[in-house]
């Protein structure tokens, strides 16, 4: 073998004749025995060659020559140079290696000592091959626990793959104990801290290797070689389920995918930044837990599926360019009802398929099109289409721009909005009625973004929350402790600053049985 980096890997034992002699003449060139075995006659080994025995496997040769020179029948184990793993090379009529004396002590920590490392890119743990080791205990617990009595695991080398994906913003100790017939050598304990796997500043420069690598965000699901963030390698194997939430903290998340597969995004994306959707012909954007972000979204060339339970899909400015991408509802509410929503290239859609949505503003450019499905509403406060500014009305098929049997409903105040709301839902009644009978008056439904059987939010640690999705002239809290009589709740108590999404009303503590209600003014 006289190629740098040249190997010979065993699959299964015996594979070289007894009378064959090897020679490993080039740097880097290796016998991979794979814990297998194997006997030949002589064995020509330079600086930089190795034999990798794995666990305990044994290479026998009648005459070892090390630079020329002829070794002396002394079995090679590792720690003596030229070899790696538990096993050994058993030299003329050497036999098996004598151990006299315990291992050395376990060194050369991965993670070093002390280290800061990635969650999604720690699957094992690792150390310097100790002289004289058979074994190894591996002792690994997190700090806050106790070290426990009996090894985590025993592994035969030198590395110990991790059964699960550590945990983020956490401390670990792992200790590893060395072992042969003589006697356990311990190692120093060593520790190492973990970032936030949700911050995706944390993930710039990881990059999978291979089709079979990817990058885990979760315990069961990859990143990396299903789509990608920003500063990762581009992949193209697999199917993408990304399910942690994260955190853009002023970076781009780009999420792309090739071949025509489909993958999913069931994340909620919070704090400020960008995030791409591109290359994507099929993907879906679910969950129970809506996106709170704020700055850029952008669609390239990608199809994407609005499937939010609960929440927003998709936050911030969006931009739907390059020809057949599109934005398809399966649920109504989907888009922030701040966003200002543009479809920038001939070719690319809203597809509300029968669902309703509010957003702030909608520029349409020449080609483009809102395609309603049965009844589909979409309420903009502000309508662009091929750079005319249009008035504040309805918006029907005959415009030119709109498909379906349903509309586009621009402006008009919002007692409009909520005629247009009541006439799909309510048939048309007023906003103290209760169209469906289920408790909840068609005014504080449409408030919240109830189009169906509504539900009062009930009372959680202490308070009651009701969702703020669409606009109303005004709303209030009103609380009493007979039903009859109603007053305006304490405004202190009333919070509608620390999410803008909810109207939040505190109990007072220590007071007598109270009702509250919220009243809505269209």
């Amino acid at each position: 073998m006289n190629n740098a980096g040249a190997r010979i890997t065993w699959t299964a034992s015996n594979q070289i004749s007894d009378a064959s002699d090897v020679t490993l003449s080039a740097s880097s060139a290796v016998l991979n025995l794979a814990s297998f075995s194997d006997t030949i006659n002589d064995l020509y080994l330079v600086t930089g060659t190795a034999v990798q025995t794995g666990a305990g496997g044994i290479l026998k040769v009648t005459k070892l020559f090390i630079n020329g020179v002829q070794q002396p029948e002394v079995a090679k184990i590792a720690g003596d140079g030229y070899v790696t793993g538990s096993g050994y090379i058993e030299v003329g009529a050497s036999g098996p290696p004598i151990i006299e004396t315990p291992p050395a002590t376990p060194i050369t920590p991965v993670p070093a000592d002390l280290a800061t490392v990635h969650p999604v890119n720690l699957a094992k743990l690792d150390w310097a091959d100790c002289s004289g080791a058979t074994s190894y205990d591996v002792y690994f617990w997190l700090s806050t626990d106790t070290k426990p009595e009996s090894p985590t695991a025993t592994v035969a080398l030198s590395e110990y793959t991790l059964s699960s994906q550590v945990l983020s913003l956490s401390t670990y100790n792992w200790q590893v104990v060395a072992k042969n017939d003589v006697g356990p050598t311990a190692g120093l304990e060593w520790t190492f801290t973990t970032l936030d796997r949700r911050d995706i500043s944390n993930y710039l420069g990881i990059a999978p290797e291979g089709p079979a690598a990817g990058i885990l965000i979760d315990d069961t699901v990859g990143i990396g070689n299903t789509g990608r963030l920003v500063g990762l390698t581009r992949c193209w194997w697999g199917v993408a389920l990304v399910s942690v939430d994260l955190n853009l903290n002023g970076n781009t998340l780009q999420l792309e995918r090739g071949w025509n597969t489909p993958y999913t995004i069931s994340s909620a994306i919070f704090g400020d930044g960008v995030v791409r959707i591109e290359d994507a012909p099929a993907v879906t954007i679910n969950g129970s837990t809506g996106s709170t972000y704020t700055g850029t979204t952008v669609v390239s060339y990608s199809v994407a599926s609005l499937a939010k339970s609960a929440g927003n899909a998709l936050c911030g400015e969006i931009s739907v360019i390059n020809g057949g991408s599109a934005l398809v509802w399966t649920r109504s509410d989907q888009i922030s009802d701040l966003s200002n929503v543009t479809l920038a290239t001939t070719g690319t859609k809203l597809n509300l398929a029968g669902f309703s949505d509010t957003i702030a503003g909608l520029t349409l450019a020449a080609g483009t099109s809102v395609e309603t499905g049965t009844d589909g509403v979409l309420t903009t406060g502000s309508l662009t289409v091929d750079g005319t500014l249009k008035d504040p009305g309805t918006y029907t098929v005959a415009d030119g721009f709109v498909t379906g049997t349903g509309r586009v409903v621009v402006g008009g105040g919002t007692s409009s909005t909520f005629d247009t709301w009541a006439a799909t839902y309510a048939n048309g009644q007023t906003a103290g009625e209760d169209f469906n009978h289920d408790g909840v008056s068609n005014g504080v439904a449409y408030f919240m973004g109830m189009n169906g059987l509504a539900t009062n939010p009930g009372v959680v640690a202490g308070k009651v929350a009701w969702p703020r999705v669409n606009p109303v002239a005004s709303f209030e809290v009103q609380v009493s402790d007979n039903l009859t009589a109603w007053l305006p709740a304490n405004p202190a108590d009333v919070d509608l600053l620390s999410d803008p999404t909810q109207v939040i009303y505190t109990l007072p503590t220590g007071a007598a049985k109270q009702f509250c209600r919220l009243v809505v003014t269209p």
